[in-house]
């Protein structure tokens, strides 16, 4: 069971882009190695030489320290492990620059237990730890038997735990592993397991480890499955089926179990989303769910949107779009497609709890106009409000005003622009990721600067339109061509 813990702290590599070899084309984002920065870490606002400038040689101040900290330690519990397994004297100057390089190193490092496990992590994480050591230890060898060993156990697991089938093959996956890891310490022997699959649920070696999962004794993971099975799933098990096939896609095959690669696997996979754990938010199971590109990999383990009630704003978005339609003539000419922009102005607002659930499921095809949730939509985007300085975005134009940008521009700039938005930008820019959205901003919002859109439009790659809005902070590396489904590419070489 010890193998869930360390899946659960390298998740948080999955949301930063890798190394995939060669990196470009259809391949997946790899989940292996994180080469962010960002302010304050040590990227360019250390003591080098100004901000933007002198990438990991500052010192870096306040939260910096801090990691230093965190990376000596992590590193420092890396030397002593790999002392009689990799050979060379700048073991901990080469785990530090790796560390440095991959703000959730010391973190994920932190939550793996075997010595094994932290030295497979870092050679992973730094090619020069990888000259210098053996290769990865085997991973454990499968017993056959194990499989019936799984299968009953999950049997006898089912019966005490009505949701058990909420985890598709989840939970007898589980009772794999654990006989499997027990075959290989020499706990269990293969001729303990004969006829395994047909033992009563009270065999000597299924009833504790069922006993251990469904309640908390006080030994480390003991009653993993206790809230789960009081409860039920965390999510309905359409949702882990679909975050689990993204993941599986997104994921490069070959990745190491303990640095995502797991989650390529169903069985454990559904298992995680399932039962829910704290170290992965709730929310970033839907997101990923939901998640058309892999792009999206990231921003849903890192900064996944709220989950409000389920609610289906597409008829209130159409109604919307009709009334406002009504309501500024122009706008129909204008070639602005309002219904996916207004539904995911209704689906934010509804997660946010700014408008309940019932008030827009109310509204129908027939729904008059002049219906508070309705004029309140017609409003907002037809009103100038001093107050909000979102509002009014259309007011020009129902004024009779020519007042949006060129649509071929905004087309061709968003084209450019939507695979190229990732974490590292900011919350701000997250919004311009979503194709609709980003067009609607485009064509109505002023503060854009022009000069910028039209270079966009023209940008050759992602640096290029990074260069484009470029206000002298860093950018991140390329995460893929425009146009491509927005996978990480291939880092720089240091």
């Amino acid at each position: 069971m010890r193998r869930f813990g360390v899946l659960v702290g390298c998740l948080a590599l999955l949301s930063w882009g890798c190394d995939d070899g060669d990196g470009g084309g259809d391949e997946p984002a790899d989940a292996t190695v994180s080469v962010d920065g960002g302010e304050g870490e040590g990227e360019g606002e250390g003591e080098g030489e100004g901000e933007g400038e002198g990438e990991g040689e500052g010192e870096g101040e306040g939260e910096g320290e801090g990691e230093n900290a965190a990376c000596e330690a992590a590193c420092g519990r890396f030397v002593e492990c790999a002392a009689d397994v990799c050979e060379g004297d700048s073991l901990e100057a080469d785990c530090l620059t790796a560390c440095g390089m991959n703000r959730s190193f010391a973190s994920v490092l932190d939550g793996i237990a075997s010595c094994a496990d932290v030295i497979g992590f870092v050679v992973q994480q730094s090619a020069a730890v990888a000259a210098v050591c053996d290769d990865e230890p085997p991973p454990v060898m499968r017993e056959p038997l194990c499989e019936d060993y799984g299968a009953r156990a999950g049997e006898c697991f089912a019966e005490r735990c009505p949701p058990a089938g909420e985890l598709g093959v989840g939970a007898g996956q589980a009772f794999r592993d654990f006989c499997d890891s027990q075959v290989a310490a020499g706990a269990i022997q293969p001729g303990q397991l004969a006829g395994i699959g047909e033992a009563e649920c009270d065999n000597p070696i299924i009833a504790p480890i069922v006993d251990f999962v469904l309640a908390d004794n006080g030994q480390p993971e003991s009653g993993a499955f206790e809230q789960f099975c009081a409860e039920g799933a965390q999510w309905p098990a359409e949702v882990c089926e679909a975050s689990c096939a993204f993941l599986e896609m997104c994921i490069p095959e070959g990745t190491p179990e303990n640095m995502g690669g797991a989650f390529r696997d169903e069985a454990t996979c559904r298992l995680i989303c399932g039962i829910g754990i704290p170290e992965i938010a709730a929310e970033s199971w839907v997101c990923l769910a939901d998640a058309e590109q892999c792009g999206a990999l990231g921003p849903c383990i890192q900064d996944p949107p709220p989950v409000g009630p389920d609610v289906d704003c597409g008829p209130f978005a159409a109604r919307a779009t009709e009334c406002l339609t009504a309501a500024c003539a122009p706008l129909a000419d204008s070639g602005l497609d309002m219904v996916p922009v207004i539904d995911l102005l209704c689906r934010d607002a509804v997660a946010e709890g700014e408008v309940p659930a019932e008030v827009i499921e109310a509204v129908g095809p027939e729904t008059p106009c002049e219906d508070e949730a309705l004029g309140g939509a017609i409003g907002f985007f037809s009103m100038e409000d001093p107050e909000d300085p979102e509002a009014g975005t259309l007011a020009g134009l129902c004024a009779g005003g020519d007042t949006l940008r060129d649509a071929a521009l905004c087309d061709a700039a968003c084209d450019a622009m939507v695979p190229c938005i990732v974490p590292e930008l900011g919350p701000d820019a997250q919004v311009f990721g979503d194709p609709a959205m980003c067009r609607y901003l485009c064509r109505t919002d002023g503060d854009i600067p022009d000069v910028g859109l039209q270079c966009a439009a023209e940008a050759a790659d992602c640096p290029a339109v990074y260069a484009c809005f470029d206000d002298g902070e860093e950018v991140p590396d390329d995460p893929g061509e425009p146009g491509d489904p927005g996978e990480p590419d291939e880092p720089p070489p240091e």
